[in-house]
């Protein structure tokens, strides 16, 4: 596929066109999470919830009062479950220390800087290919190949806007509340393939029982969900 968008740059431009209609897909699910707010308040999340799984999900109802599937859990838990240790894992920035503590420095991706803004960051101290991502969301970065090429006014843009975001209120994720935003850079990483497979675990009581694996995110993606026999 690589090749392919190389030889063919009209498809590199549909890309580039999906990734704005996904920009704009978040500024209006953003503005929904505020009308949400404005309009039924914070007594009344249950119902903002049910509302926003139930567009979503066909117009099925969830039973939260005795949740038995797995998305009756999940739901419960974004509404009457809260602690701690959720908020700092959904830190971008702040899990990093805490997986230092529980298994080791060794396992992160390496940090090549973190700043409060678009403005403070020195691109001339930065390797030539990296990724930019906010601490506070999810779904938003940008993947820098070549520093060259980039386009600063266009990148300023994205992030202005991300960093203005309470995350929060998508879909209720309480979790994101209250983390100061930042902006973090990592190193760039990639198999020899050219891609990088996402593996995501879903534990339950603490033992892990289903692997989600997403690949070709910039391309054709897929995914691909195994229990713990693959």
């Amino acid at each position: 596929m690589i090749h392919l968008l190389r030889k063919f740059p009209f498809f590199s431009k549909l890309f580039d066109l999906a990734e704005q209609v996904h920009h704009m897909e978040k500024q209006l699910n953003n503005l929904e999470s505020t009308l949400n707010r404005i309009f039924f308040g914070d007594k009344n999340a249950e119902e903002m919830l049910l509302q926003h799984f139930c567009r979503t999900n066909r117009d099925c109802i969830p039973n939260l009062k005795n949740p038995k599937t797995f998305n009756e859990k999940i739901l419960w838990l974004s509404l009457y479950h809260d602690f701690p240790l959720k908020r700092i894992c959904a830190d971008k920035y702040a899990v990093r220390e805490w997986v230092a503590k529980q298994i080791g420095s060794k396992y992160l991706v390496p940090l090549l800087g973190v700043w409060d803004s678009f403005d403070e960051i020195d691109f001339s101290k930065l390797p030539d290919r990296f990724v930019l991502k906010p601490n506070h969301a999810s779904g938003c970065n940008i993947i820098v190949q070549n520093k060259k090429k980039m386009d600063l006014p266009a990148m300023k843009k994205h992030f202005d806007y991300w960093l203005s975001i309470d995350y929060s209120g998508y879909g209720l994720q309480k979790c994101y509340q209250g983390i100061p935003p930042k902006i973090i850079a990592e190193e760039y990483m990639e198999t020899s393939e050219h891609e990088l497979p996402d593996y995501k675990f879903f534990c339950i009581h603490g033992k892990p029982q289903l692997c989600w694996i997403d690949l070709d995110r910039a391309t054709c993606h897929k995914r691909n969900v195994y229990d713990t026999e693959w």
